[in-house]
């Protein structure tokens, strides 16, 4: 068969199929319930292309309808709810317009409401007293206005709505005033910098933004432009706000700095020199007046008002944060109140050192407030004991010039030395915070694309880049104190004077770390010494020795002192568990063969690892914040504290056993003349606690023999 033929049977097929087909249909659609081919019978307006419509087709378009009609309903209801909010919207708006006509509206018995101009001139005032503050608390806007706390908000916000006001309201109840100038000047920063950094961004906005308050010559101008409460202020606390010099404008911006911290750091290099000075003032009145006088000279100049809370929590708000001198301060108050306490109880009950730095007699005011406030030393500390300091002064006990071996010899290298070891810590810290700080491990990159290595490196150097800060400002506070004297801590058996009594730091038994229960005795030393004598040696009961759980809340006691932060808390409380887990590690190497945890290798892993622990656990006390810092520890699948819990577990499971090692003749003398020397220092006490001033002197003259034999 050909082709042609073929395709006409297919042709001719086809044909006959569709007629077949269409007779089908055909039949179907007369067999069909009226209502379903006529889709008008649904009551929907459904446009129709023939009568005679298929059944399937009709019952579709009536679906169909059925959606539309549904979607339309939907739509008009939502329409509708439009309508109303905007209604609802129109009329809050039209009652919060009739509350601003009467803003600041005073009525009370037998009193009429204030007029429309009166109303104005109150309302230009406390728009006034705002910028004039620059940062002012919502209590004091309450207080000045005779407002309630939640209506200053709203009229803040309303301020700001209409443009009168532009500033932030922070999350600590303080509004702080920011001009559009500059907020200006600030996007124009960021618009030619490009990326910036949150850390250069917030020290480059210091030079633009003044956050200083605009004080009045005096009391009656405070008064009569920013009200009675700020003619209060100025009475109270405004003369201790020095003007602004134009040199201080000109340095401050030179260095990146607002005038506050440019007054601070000058404070700061003054306390060297008025320490030296203080060396040399000849009698010990002239010493304790000399230190009161300087010494709150150095925290009025940076802090202003905000020193009165020295005196009074909380009365004036400064511009400088005083939390810092606050926190000294605290270890000095609680100090010399339980030292003096302890000046009543006999000898025998107490610890051996609380024995030697008790105050057996009250100070005077004069000796309590030089001791306090001490030529500056409340800038940065350190801390020290307030018998040290009193016996310094008076030029007796350890600093007894009679005695040629007690005599402070000169300070002028060791001073000098410690000095600018803190300035390169500044200049290295200056250098890169900026790049390495807290922010960069609260950043996307750093939370979800750097690898585990990678952030645990950058953990270790934002932490030594913190503290660079810490070593900074300590290192210039030691110098002081050596430049004084007070550091003097008498001379080895060579004769070499020792200048350690209150250093604070010592950079590489941080950073090089071989012990993690040890770095209390290197990092933040004198506080760290006034939580064992003060705090964990208090709360260990009598005969026992302290545990775990004294442990914890010594170092709890340390993140309250700190501050209410989530931040202090995990570091302290991880930090807790981390000595922990030091000590357990130090049994276990007790029980190796002699001189294997001195292996090289051993000690570079443990160095390594020690540094990991330690800047895993202080991101922390880097960043504050609950979210923030269990974001950090959960990027690193919080490997520290596995790490930390998994040896104290090991360590209770497998407990490490007790080896008896045998003393070198040497090591044996030497424990065996300490035990002497504690007994005669304890015999020594009793005898002064009964009185006894000669018997004190013979024991401790033996003590003083055996010493020099060992």
């Amino acid at each position: 068969m050909s082709a042609l033929a073929v395709l006409t049977v297919l042709v001719a097929a086809i044909a006959v199929l569709g007629v077949l087909l269409s007779r089908v249909f055909a039949k179907a659609g007369h067999d069909a319930p009226t209502e379903a081919a006529q889709p008008e019978a649904l009551g929907v307006d459904v446009p129709m292309r023939g009568v005679n419509r298929p059944a399937g087709g009709a019952a579709y378009e009536a679906r169909r309808a059925a959606r539309d009609a549904e979607r339309e309903a939907q739509e008009a209801a939502q329409e509708e709810e439009i309508r109303r909010a905007a209604e609802e919207r129109a009329r809050r708006e039209e009652e919060e317009a009739q509350k601003w006509m009467h803003l600041f509206s005073v009525e009370a018995a037998g009193e009429e409401a204030l007029s429309q101009e009166e109303s104005a001139a109150l309302q230009a005032r406390f728009v006034d007293y705002v910028k004039a503050r620059k940062t002012v608390g919502l209590d004091e806007l309450a207080a000045e206005f005779r407002m309630k706390t939640a209506e200053v908000v709203k009229r803040v916000q309303a301020l700001e709505a209409e443009g009168a006001l532009t500033g932030i309201m922070d999350d600590r109840g303080k509004f702080i005033f920011v001009s559009p100038e500059e907020m200006a000047a600030v996007a124009d920063f960021i618009r030619q910098r490009g990326r910036i950094a949150i850390s250069e961004l917030a020290a480059k906005s210091n030079q633009f933004i003044d956050l200083e308050a605009r004080a009045a010559a005096g009391s009656e101008a405070a008064e009569l432009e920013l009200g009675p409460a700020a003619g209060n202020m100025a009475k109270n606390g405004a003369f201790l706000e020095l003007p602004a010099q134009p040199w201080e404008l000109q340095a401050a911006a030179l260095g990146g700095l607002t005038l506050s911290q440019l007054r601070f750091f000058i404070s700061f290099m003054l306390s060297v020199v008025l320490g030296a000075v203080l060396k040399h003032v000849p009698s010990a009145r002239g010493r304790h007046i000399f230190s009161l006088v300087t010494g709150v000279a150095l925290i009025v100049y940076p802090f202003g008002s905000g020193c009165m809370h020295a005196f009074v929590p909380a009365a004036l708000e400064g511009h400088l944060d005083f939390t810092g001198a606050q926190m000294v301060l605290t270890l000095r108050l609680i100090a010399v109140a339980v030292s003096y306490q302890d000046g009543g109880k006999p000898a025998e009950q107490l610890q051996e050192y609380a024995a030697r730095k008790r105050l057996r007699q009250l100070p005077s005011p004069l000796e309590f407030f030089s001791y306090l406030f001490a030529a500056g030393n409340l800038l940065a500390g350190p801390f020290f004991e307030a018998s040290d300091f009193f016996d310094y002064v008076q030029r007796k006990g350890e600093w007894d010039e009679r005695d040629p071996a007690k005599r402070i010899p000169s300070p002028l290298v060791p001073g000098l030395l410690r000095f600018f070891k803190g300035l390169i810590c500044a200049a290295l810290w200056t250098k890169l915070s900026s790049s390495y700080g807290p922010d960069l491990l609260e950043s996307r990159w750093f939370l979800h694309e750097a690898g585990l290595a990678h952030k645990l490196f950058l953990l270790w150097f934002v932490g030594l880049v913190a503290r660079l800060k810490y070593y900074f400002a300590w290192a210039v506070a030691e110098s002081a104190l050596i430049f004084s004297g007070l550091c003097y801590n008498g001379r080895t058996p060579e004769g070499a004077p020792l200048w350690n009594r209150y250093i604070n730091s010592r950079i590489r038994r941080v950073e090089f770390n071989l012990s993690l229960p040890n770095l209390a005795a290197n990092w933040n030393v004198c506080t760290g010494l006034w939580l064992r004598h003060y705090v964990y040696e208090r709360l260990t009961p009598a005969g026992k020795r302290p545990g775990f759980r004294t442990l914890v809340a010594t170092q709890l006691v340390s993140g309250v002192w700190h501050g209410l932060f989530p931040g202090y808390w995990l570091f302290f409380a991880t930090s807790a568990v981390m000595f922990e887990a030091g000590k357990t590690l130090y049994r276990y190497e007790q029980t190796w063969p002699a001189g294997a945890a001195r292996f090289p290798p051993y000690i570079a892993l443990k160095v390594v690892v020690n540094a990991v622990l330690l800047n895993y656990s202080a991101a922390a006390f880097q960043v504050l914040w609950l979210h923030d810092c269990l974001a950090i520890w959960r990027s690193v699948h919080f490997l520290g504290h596995i790490a930390m819990l998994a040896i104290i577990l090991l360590g209770n499971v497998v407990p490490p056993r007790r080896v008896r090692r045998e003393l070198q003749p040497e090591q044996a003398g030497a424990r065996a003349a300490a035990a002497e020397a504690a007994a005669a220092k304890k015999q020594a006490a009793a005898a002064l606690a009964a009185g006894d001033g000669m018997a004190a002197a013979a024991v401790a003259a033996s003590g003083q023999e055996e010493k020099k034999e060992l």
